[in-house]
This record gives structure tokens, sequence and C-alpha cells, in this order.
């Protein structure tokens, strides 16, 4: 055969192809299938993606000649694109892929995530589980994310597609340095709640947050400073306050809790 190349176009419910070449009776040393020595191959291919054959064929006469054929399978899509109102899917959306990310401005807190179903094949499409044409995701805090889980179903009721689009919201601090100590949890900017701990000879630590694109101003312990020293007595504890402020007035709060270790762990009395 002179045409080398060929697609196969299947519905969405068709989960699998078996692809058998029919190799010539004479002339033929070998056939292989994907680079095995098989003579056929089963492709199973992802709703709205592909899969591939490669069929290589060496002649008898001469084992340098070879004939190489390529079979796409192509599984029809449930679902043909995903929009939000807000931010920009990435990656671009394409049938053959299922998670997506959407990254919100800081100032932005909720966006629209819409679907395109396809035209023929499909018995109904859900969003984190309801039964709608779009759907609003709100990230409450900046930092923070939410999800939104678009499946669709086939007219056979079994077969699904499903596709996940995380939002992310951009965040007002992207960290909380702490010259002396460690912060624990890790740092988060969705997280608002810290502490530090740290040995009873470790008398000072500095405290600096990491301002974000946007922001516009911080605060520690109600003062506009760019970090802070903190001198806890030995078995004590301090408390920083660092608020962060966009231009728009979207605020992030965090509290470091300190603790410095005491020299004496307890103290027994006895009588006689």
């Amino acid at each position: 055969a002179t045409t080398l190349n060929y697609t196969i176009a299947v519905p969405a419910t068709t989960a699998s192809v078996r692809i058998t070449p029919a190799k010539a009776y004479t002339g033929v040393y070998s056939m292989t299938i994907n680079g095995r020595a098989v003579t056929s191959v089963t492709l199973t291919p992802a709703v709205g993606g592909t899969a591939t054959a490669t069929i290589k064929l060496t002649a008898s006469s001469n084992r340098a000649v070879t004939q190489t054929y390529t079979v796409v399978v192509q599984r029809a899509p449930l679902i043909t694109g995903i929009t939000s109102t807000a931010g920009t899917l990435s990656p671009v959306f394409t049938t053959a892929k299922t998670a997506y990310t959407v990254t919100l401005p800081v100032d932005t807190a909720t966006t629209t995530i819409s679907y395109a179903k396809a035209p023929t094949g499909v018995k109904s499409v859900t969003v984190n589980g309801a039964a709608v044409t779009s759907y609003a995701v709100t990230v409450s805090k900046p930092g923070g994310t939410a999800t939104a889980t678009v499946v669709a179903l086939a007219t056979d009721g079994r077969t699904k597609s499903t596709c996940t689009v995380t939002v992310k919201r951009a965040p007002v601090l992207s960290g909380i340095t702490v010259a002396g100590g460690a912060l624990s949890p890790s740092f988060s900017p969705a997280t608002g709640s810290y502490s530090v701990s740290v040995p009873a000879t470790v008398s000072k630590l500095r405290m600096t947050p990491v301002w974000a694109p946007g922001c516009t101003s911080v605060t520690i312990d109600g003062v506009e400073l760019a970090s802070k020293e903190y001198t806890p007595a030995v078995g004590g504890s301090a408390t920083a306050t660092i608020v962060a402020k966009t231009a728009a007035g979207t605020t992030s709060t965090y509290t470091v809790t300190i603790k410095r270790a005491a020299l004496v762990k307890s103290i027994r009395t006895s009588t006689t």
C-alpha cells in the first residue's frame, strides 16, 4: 500500500480498538507493532484523546529495506471546551487534557467556569456535582485555592470524561522569613497562624514579611515596618501580627507566636 498514515475515529463510548495488520504472504521478513514482535495490538485512547500503532515491516530480500505504517485512533470527546470569566485557563484547552489551572488576581475572589459539551453522545454534565452549565468558584482567601470538577456522562450511562480546574488566587504576601528560627507550618499564603519555637539560648528573632506583587502596605503589630525584632523572655512567648494590604483594600492577616524554651523544665520539692 502506498498510503502510510491512517486515522480511525471512534465514538466516546468505544473504549478500545484492536489493530491487526495483514502482511503480504511473501517478501516480509518481520513485523513489529510499537516496537514489539506481535501480530496485533489493542489501543485504548482516553475519551477525547488518541492512541497510535506504529507498524514496521522488514523485507526478506534486503533487511535494510523497511516500511512503516501509522494508525492513529481518535476517540471522540464529551467536553469540547472550558472557559473562565476571570484569569486565564492554563494550559490551553484540548480534549486530551484533563487538568487545568486558573490564576486570579489578588483582588478577584470569584470566577465563573463554563464548559462546552460535544454535540452528540453526551447524556449529562455536572460541575461539582450540580447539573449546571456554568459554576461560580470563589476563593475566599488571597493565596488560596478552590476546585471545579466537570464530569460528562456519555449516552451509554457508563463512559465518563472528567476535567478538573484548580482556581488559585494570587497572595498579598509571598512569605515570612524568621532570622533565628523557622515557621511551623511552612508558610502558605492562605494559612494565617504560625509558631516559632526556639531554644533558651536564642535571645532574639527578626520577622520579615515578603511582599507579593499587588501588595501596597504591610504593618507589623500595627506599625508599618519592613521587619521587626522580638526578644521573648526565657520560657516566655511573644506574638507578631502581620497585616498585608493591596491598594483595593484586600487584606491578609498572619499571626506568629514565638516560644522561647525554659532553662528549667520543672522544680520538684520534698519535705522531711
